[in-house]
């Protein structure tokens, strides 16, 4: 079996990869028929509980070199950073009065995505950009 190279975009992790991954495929969750509900609620209910949260988290705690994250603190974090982004998303779908399990998940999955994408495109811009022998400061090439 020949394993095909799978390619990432420029500046994202694994991890970010599955957390940006991961509303699409609880999103289409969503549309599996009603003989396969168990495995729709628990992939929603793992989706909506953990990955906002974490794409929140990796935005607002990143950790420094030569530190760890402390485990539980993490946990703790990333389930209340998912509560308060699933809420906000269905009182805006509900106060709207355009509340549907699909269109809450797929915001969701919009948010957990755009949480992971806009910073890994920072951090390699500021890669790109870093100073060099060549480029002292700035990204600029020496006058």
């Amino acid at each position: 079996m020949t394993r095909l190279p799978v390619r990432l975009p420029a500046g994202l992790s694994p991890a970010e990869a599955v957390l940006t991954v991961s509303g699409w495929v609880a999103l289409a969750a969503t549309t599996l028929p009603a003989p396969l509900l168990p495995l729709r609620a628990v992939v929603v209910a793992a989706f909506l509980l953990l990955c906002p949260g974490a794409a929140a988290l990796r935005v607002t705690h990143a950790v420094r070199a030569g530190r760890r994250r402390d485990p539980l603190e993490a946990v703790v974090l990333t389930v209340a950073f998912s509560i308060a982004i699933d809420t906000a998303v269905a009182e805006v779908f509900f106060f709207t009065r355009s509340i549907s399990t699909a269109r809450a998940v797929g915001a969701v999955a919009l948010i957990t995505s755009l949480l992971v994408l806009v910073p890994a495109a920072v951090r390699h811009r500021g890669r790109a950009a870093a100073p060099t022998a060549d480029r002292p400061s700035g990204g600029r090439p020496p006058a």
